[in-house]
């Protein structure tokens, strides 16, 4: 009860180290080390909301909060829908969700998917890895390359990464939903990259 009334009320977990954006402003491009092992948890988050049916339709830099050790929280459920071919619709005439990292589907009132959140997990790697979006210019701009224009291979924009994870980026950005991955095995590619990169070093 609050002042003899009762209210509902959501309890967080406190995630005290800032989120994904604060940390790119702060260090610009990330490591490729840095990248598989957040990327991979964030991916598992997306396979584990995806298998109870859930997409998240904003997933971007901001929605990726780090506790103290550098360990990422997906947050921000806000505009989530069911997987259920009913509610993955956007109304007519309507868009929600962040330009600079939503799938062509998404930007052009289709069916959303599972697939949608892959597309904007693989413009956040982008953005980590190059230190800047994958298209520029003022919303309308960036939404029509994002549905017309393939990306630069970050890696020609100065990107530290190997071609593997470049690839898997590149794959993530495909304009068709079942060419690029699921959640899951976005996640097992990331494990991998992310071995091997230790393996390296």
């Amino acid at each position: 009860e609050l002042d003899g009334n009762r209210v509902s009320y959501i309890v967080m977990e406190y995630v005290p180290g800032g989120d994904f954006e604060e940390l790119m402003d702060r260090c610009g491009p990330l490591p490729e080390s840095m990248l598989s092992r957040i990327g991979a948890d964030v991916a598992s988050g997306l396979a584990h909301a995806h298998e109870r049916g859930i997409i998240h339709r904003d997933i971007k830099p901001r929605n990726v909060l780090l506790d103290d050790r550098g360990s990422p929280r997906l947050a921000d459920f806000g505009i989530a829908r069911a997987l259920d071919g009913t509610t993955s619709h956007n109304h007519a005439g309507s868009y929600l969700g962040t330009a600079a990292y939503s799938s062509p589907e998404q930007l052009r009132g289709e069916r959303v998917t599972s697939k949608s959140d892959v597309y904007s997990l693989g413009a956040t790697l982008y953005h980590a890895s190059v230190g800047e979006q994958p298209f520029s210019g003022n919303s309308i701009e960036v939404a029509n390359q994002h549905i017309l224009k393939l990306p630069t291979p970050p890696r020609e924009r100065g990107a530290r990464i190997g071609e593997d994870f470049e690839a898997l980026i590149l794959d993530c950005l495909a304009k068709d939903p079942p060419e690029r991955p699921d959640a899951a095995r976005v996640r097992e590619r990331l494990l991998q990259d992310s071995a091997a990169v230790a393996q390296a070093g």
